[in-house]
């Protein structure tokens, strides 16, 4: 798999509806990120594709935010939490997956907007 650099996280009440099975049926799955309640797919090399149910429990943030919630790789992750919480950002959630070696840092921005970044 090529290095992520955007992952695309969508919520669905529903995962039997029909934009999901869409998604299904177009894109490939990442059999080894997928977990009861989350399907992650690789529409294009270097981006995946979360859609979450409330299965997996997700954050509120990401039930509550405007659709779709966009993470992006960074080369320092410090330095943009650093700069986005001095220009009034809100730190949501910063943890360290083991599974993938990555470690995230949600934000929320004016006007509610919630943003991802990664390294």
């Amino acid at each position: 798999m090529p290095a992520v650099h955007l992952i695309i996280t969508l919520y669905s009440e529903n995962p039997a509806e029909q934009f999901n099975s869409l998604l299904r049926g177009i894109f490939p799955a990442c059999a080894t990120c997928n977990e009861p309640g989350w399907e992650v797919f690789a529409p294009a090399p270097g981006v995946l594709l979360q859609v979450c149910s409330p299965g997996a429990q997700p954050p509120a943030f990401i039930t509550a935010a405007k659709q779709p919630v966009i993470s992006y790789r960074v080369d320092d992750l410090s330095q943009v939490i650093e700069q986005a919480t001095a220009k009034g950002a809100i730190i949501l959630l910063q943890w360290a997956d083991g599974c993938t070696g990555f470690t995230f840092c949600y934000l929320r921005f004016a006007g509610n907007e919630v943003v991802g970044f990664f390294e």
